[in-house]
């Protein structure tokens, strides 16, 4: 979505392919922009597995959004990427390196 009169786009929680239409869509509509700057604002830690986005979720509750993330320190958030990223490799090595869903 672009912000209207401005140079602003958003996104919720894009595929990669989503990024790179977007990009491809700021660099033809901005050619003389050198760089784009991509902010998250998400405090949740997001994997991307064959192009989909996934984020940490309690295992009983895989729709909502986990509450405990309110100001966030950087050991909280790399103490939570280093979980997800245990689960992606427990994950990968449980189905041999397959994709299931």
């Amino acid at each position: 979505r672009l912000v209207p009169n401005t140079s602003i786009y958003a996104l919720g929680q894009p595929t990669l392919d989503a990024i790179h239409s977007v990009t491809s869509l700021i660099h033809n509509a901005h050619p003389s922009a050198g760089k784009i700057v991509w902010i998250t604002l998400r405090e949740e830690p997001i994997v991307y597995v064959n192009g989909a986005p996934y984020c940490l979720r309690r295992e009983r509750f895989s729709l909502r959004n986990m509450k405990d993330y309110g100001g966030i320190s950087a050991s909280r958030l790399e103490m939570l990427e280093e979980r997800l990223r245990d689960d992606v490799v427990n994950e990968v090595n449980t189905f041999g390196g397959r994709y299931v869903l």
